[in-house]
């Protein structure tokens, strides 16, 4: 997603920090798919780790969380496909960006 694509609204979809379990921790962001840290990566202080599970950490960046549930719905069984276009419609309009 280029700077110059986002509204104000979309930059606070990608904080510099975000609050897990009551800790505040700093997200890192590198936008460069050549490099091995491409992405998000938040940093967890080592006395936390046994604290936090890795479902905390893959729903931390709220910028993330649109394209995470269009994954996990385009998962579905294709069987149904009403049903999935109504999850769609569904998540189209509780996740706005």
């Amino acid at each position: 997603m280029l700077a110059e694509n986002l509204n104000g609204n979309a930059f606070d979809q990608f904080p510099d920090l975000t609050t897990v379990n009551r800790n505040h921790l700093s997200i890192n962001y590198v936008f460069d798919p050549t490099n091995h840290r491409d992405g998000a990566t938040i940093d967890i202080p080592q006395l936390l780790l046994g604290q936090l599970t890795q479902a905390d950490i893959d729903w931390a960046v709220p910028g993330n969380i649109r394209e995470k549930c269009i994954t996990l719905i385009k998962g579905l069984p294709s069987g149904d496909c009403s049903r999935r276009k109504q999850h769609a419609k569904t998540l189209y309009q509780s996740v706005a960006l």
